[in-house]
Order: C-alpha cells, then structure tokens, then sequence
C-alpha cells in the first residue's frame, strides 16, 4: 500500500490525490477488517479448546487471550494510518501514533497491574491497559490521517471497489 499511497500523494490534481489517497486509506482499512476480525472470532470461539489441546499448561489463560483479541483488531486498524502517514511525508506523526499508545498502556500497567486484589488489577489490569492502548491509538490514527484532510475509511470506496467487473473475455 505504500507505494501506491505515495504515489497517489504525489499527484499534481489535488482532487484527483484526495480522492485516490482516500480510496487506497479505505481499502486498505477494510481488507486489515476482515482480516482481522476473523482471526479474532477464532480465538474466541476455538481458545479454550486450542488451550487445552496444545498447550493443556496454559489453559486458565485462554479467557485471557480472548479478552486482548478484540484489541488487536484495533491495532491492526491503526496500520493503514501508519503506511499513510510515511507516504505523506510525515514520519515524525507515525511516532507520535506509537508513542502515545505505548504510554497509555504504560501507565495504566504501571497504575493497575500491581493492584493484585482489586478486581481491575494483575492480569485484567494489563488486559484494560491493552484495551485502551488499542483504542486510544485507533482513535489518534484517524484523528492523525483526518489531520491530513483525509477523510474516514470509507465502506463504499471498499464494496465499489469490488462491484467492478474485469471486461469480459479475461
């Protein structure tokens, strides 16, 4: 995606760049969708028994695993934001979309994780700090590309892209 994004940023037309930036953004935030998100359907639906059949050791962590699959849907939805940010030649924002997450979820495994005996600390401390680092650094990464004037990822650039029929013959 990359090359393409940076292509479709040098264009000379202004209109023809946006609206090419914006399809490539979408596109490439839906296929990390339905990417994704099935991967994460799985684990939550096969990981107590993928647990207990692989690795029987560590089966008491399978509601673990399923509790931080959701939010790795939405690191992987922050990726597009991440190629886009470089191909618009602004590297110093694809830092600031790492860095900030990185912090929340530092201080929040600082803050939490050693509070043992609340309800909110040890493991689900580290499962909330994941949980806001992913959803704090999604947020940022379409706040950061809308910076740019790139508008949202667009579902309809995405299912347009697929009504498109090749000509006939090939």
């Amino acid at each position: 995606v990359y090359p393409m994004l940076s292509r479709a940023f040098a264009l000379p037309d202004a209109a023809a760049r946006g609206r090419e930036v914006h399809r490539l953004f979408s596109l490439a935030f839906f296929y990390e969708f339905i990417i994704a998100l099935p991967l994460a359907g799985a684990l939550i639906l096969a990981g107590p028994l993928a647990f207990s059949t692989v690795l029987p050791a560590f089966g008491p962590s399978a509601p673990l695993a399923q509790a931080l699959s959701l939010s790795g849907v939405l690191f992987c939805l922050t990726l597009p934001a991440a190629t886009l940010l470089p191909a618009a030649n602004r590297p110093d924002l694809v830092l600031r979309l790492f860095v900030l997450p990185g912090a929340v979820a530092l201080a929040l495994n600082v803050l939490l994780v050693p509070q043992t005996a609340a309800p909110w600390g040890g493991a689900v401390g580290a499962i909330i700090a994941d949980w806001a680092a992913a959803g704090v650094g999604f947020a940022y990464a379409l706040f950061l590309v809308r910076s740019l004037g790139v508008p949202p990822p667009s579902f309809a650039l995405f299912r347009q892209a697929f009504s498109k029929r090749p000509p006939a013959g090939q």
